[in-house]
């Protein structure tokens, strides 16, 4: 017999598993396209799955492990990353 506990802790690894998964096909599949397919990329992911917070792109999110949930990659880094202007990505 399951205990309410054993199905809200089976729930939470589920929601949690599927961020995980939306998380690597944003950074497999939706790393190797440009500034334009970026957008298109992110529409597509929000079309599909309403996980995601509405503000920024879906490539401005991680998944904080503490809150099991999305958080701003500037939270983490406690600043906004912008490249030098001209510079290779292979250089940065």
């Amino acid at each position: 017999m399951l205990s309410f506990e054993s199905t809200k802790k089976d729930d939470l690894y589920i929601s949690l598993l599927e961020k995980w998964f939306a998380f690597a096909l944003i950074w497999s599949f939706g790393a190797s396209v440009n500034e334009e397919g970026r957008n298109v990329f992110d529409y597509f992911m929000r079309d599909i799955e309403s996980m995601f917070p509405h503000n920024n792109t879906v490539y401005d999110y991680y998944i904080n492990t503490e809150k099991q949930e999305w958080a701003l990659w500037e939270d983490k880094i406690g600043a906004v990353y912008k490249p030098p202007a001209g510079v290779p990505f292979h250089k940065m």
